[in-house]
């Protein structure tokens, strides 16, 4: 018994520092030098977020060099301190997804009171870390267009990336088609997703013995909830793995100081759409028409809205948390329709009673199975046809009966019609996809920050399939499909 609690311990220190390896939050690095280029000890070096106040200080060491991690995105302002030297200020310094940035300083002599702003300072380079990659910041993520409003399609922009898979299947429930990239010429669905520094990875089977697996994505954020995400496309980092490509680290929105709020739509409608090049090539027009009374019963529609809301956590007379309590909520809706209408073909009145005289197929009665006295001429074993086609009542199936019945009644053509006597009008497919995202930061002081994280998604996809028999289980597409996923 003491062996398996110490297993089980093991297990969970290891799980622990997988998901300590794995992380977002960058580090900034750096020495600070006198005049001469020699190292100052005990300098105080404060980097505070220009978005929430929060401050991260660190004293160099006697060769003056520091290193202060785990830094969420965003901008931040250096201020260096030193007995003896000049207060030394860099406003501005950008931090992105998992950067490891050298931010090295040069202090003047004169006294701490006199501040120096530097504003002319080399360009930042991630020369602690051999792994390479590009990041996909939030101006690009933002304002960048996206057909379907999926962020990860901007993984195209990336240098060594090339997606394989099919564009009309770039929607944020995609996830399928979303994971098609390859990077640096490496297989697709082979890559890996990280949200939050956390495994965002789904496998899926790929065939019917599961000899083989493809790594998809579990959950897609939305765009304006999305603050970057970095392509990860060498990575020579311990810290990554399980994966046969790239790796994608997503960081999500955070609140700050002040509040922040967008609302949005996204529509298409078919008056605006242009026709396609198959209904041009057919005299057909962009909408569906009604098989019998030519009837314009509407075309594509879809609508893409939502909204996204941050900033610091504020219950009047009760809690203020400028500087220490952040949130960021955010909520998206997916609303697609179109019609299909159709004609198709459905069992008879005649033929759900057993008469198939019309029905163009011999029926055999299965119980006057013989055998053949002359099975050089075709099968070993012979059976009679049903005279006149028609099967007695007292052999049809209950079950039989119940399955022909399950379809729709004919309702055009002939009343003896076997064939295109069923009009699914409007026969209308619809898709409603609802995403949310929350999160919340506290700051507990300077060395313990926590975030809280909770997503959910959901799809009802109502598709009527080919035939446009409406109803669970008539398409062998599986007409409702309903899937889940939280983390």
């Amino acid at each position: 018994m003491a062996l398996r609690y110490v297993r089980l311990t093991l297990a969970a220190l290891l799980g622990i520092a997988v998901l300590v390896g794995q992380d977002f939050r960058a580090t900034v690095t750096g020495q600070i030098t006198d005049p001469s280029g020699g190292g100052v000890s005990n300098a105080k070096v404060t980097m505070e977020n220009l978005q929430t106040n929060k401050s991260f200080s660190q004293t160099t060491s006697d060769e003056g060099n520091y290193t202060i991690p785990f830094f969420i995105p965003g901008n931040y302002k250096v201020t260096v301190e030193a007995p003896g030297f000049q207060t030394t200020v860099r406003p501005t310094v950008e931090v992105h997804t998992n950067d490891k940035l050298t931010v090295s300083i040069q202090l003047q002599l004169g006294q701490t009171q006199t501040t120096v702003e530097v504003t002319a300072a080399p360009p930042l380079l991630d020369n602690a870390s051999a792994t390479r990659g590009d990041t996909i910041e939030n101006l690009r993520v933002t304002e960048l267009p996206l057909n379907g409003r999926n962020p990860f399609t901007l993984t195209n922009l990336s240098p060594g990336v090339v997606f394989a898979g099919n564009p009309q299947f770039t929607r944020p429930f995609d996830n399928g088609d979303n994971v098609n990239f390859s990077i640096n010429g490496g297989l697709r669905q082979t890559n890996s997703w990280l949200l939050d520094g956390v495994p965002d990875d789904a496998v899926t089977d790929t065939d019917a013995q599961r000899t083989r697996g493809n790594q998809n994505i579990a959950y897609i954020p939305t765009v304006d909830a999305t603050q970057e995400f970095k392509v990860v496309t060498n990575f020579y980092d311990a810290q990554y793995g399980r994966t046969g490509g790239g790796v994608m680290n997503v960081t999500t929105k955070s609140g700050a100081n002040d509040f922040h709020g967008t609302a949005y739509e996204f529509l298409r409608r078919y008056q605006l759409d242009a026709n396609s090049i198959q209904n041009n090539g057919s005299a057909r027009p962009r909408y569906g028409v009604d098989p019998v009374t030519k009837e314009n019963l509407g075309g594509h529609k879809l609508d893409q809205y939502g909204t996204q809301i941050t900033g610091p956590l504020w219950i009047p007379k009760l809690y203020d948390g400028k500087n220490k309590t952040f949130f960021s909520f955010g909520v998206e809706n997916y609303v697609e329709t179109a019609p299909s209408p159709i004609l198709t073909s459905v069992p008879s009145a005649a033929e759900r009673k057993g008469d198939f005289a019309k029905a163009g197929v011999n029926i055999y009665d299965p119980f006057s199975t013989a055998p053949n006295p002359n099975p050089s001429t075709n099968a070993n074993y012979i059976r009679t046809q049903f005279p006149g086609n028609v099967i007695p009542a007292s052999q049809l199936s209950p079950v039989g009966s119940a399955i022909i019945n399950a379809y729709p009644a004919p309702n055009t053509g002939s009343p003896d019609a076997v064939t295109n006597n069923f009009i699914a009008s409007p026969n209308v497919s619809s898709d409603h996809f609802r995403n949310w995202i929350g999160r919340v930061d506290q700051n507990f002081g300077e060395r313990e920050r926590m975030f809280f994280r909770y997503a959910h998604n959901r799809r009802n996809q109502i598709d009527n399939g080919a035939n446009g028999f409406t109803g669970a289980g008539r398409d062998a597409q599986d007409p409702w499909c309903v899937s889940t996923t939280m983390r």
